[in-house]
């Protein structure tokens, strides 16, 4: 089990429970490999989604496009004027025409405001 809880870049028991509390897996040591497995392949997508918005927030048009076409949930990001962002652009109608001329808007004026974002 310890080595399990390496794989999952966790230090503790207690951490390694509250990881699982958080991603809904049963808070216990007596798992089967194909239990184990699952929290492995969870861990992996928490890693490949960790880093797509890490390569999102670091350039700022990706950022816009994937909030224009819903691909972001807010409550994903964790720097807190991303998120404000996000949740306005969410509350905005949700037509594809809407959102396109939205997208373009930002768009125009991000790379007016950010230049090294072109």
């Amino acid at each position: 089990m310890r080595r399990h809880i390496g794989r999952l870049g966790l230090r503790s028991r207690a951490d390694y429970w509250a990881w699982c509390a958080a991603r809904g897996f049963p808070a216990s040591d007596a798992k089967s490999v194909y239990d184990l497995e699952e929290e492995l392949q969870a861990h992996e997508d928490d890693q490949k989604r960790a880093a797509a918005r890490s390569r999102l927030h670091a350039n700022e048009r990706k950022l816009i496009e994937a909030v224009c076409r819903g691909e972001l949930d807010p409550e994903s990001i964790t720097r807190t004027q991303l998120r404000a962002f996000c949740l306005s652009v969410q509350k905005s109608p949700r037509d594809r025409a809407a959102r396109a001329s939205l997208c373009q808007m930002l768009r125009t004026f991000c790379c007016r405001a950010c230049p090294s974002a072109v």
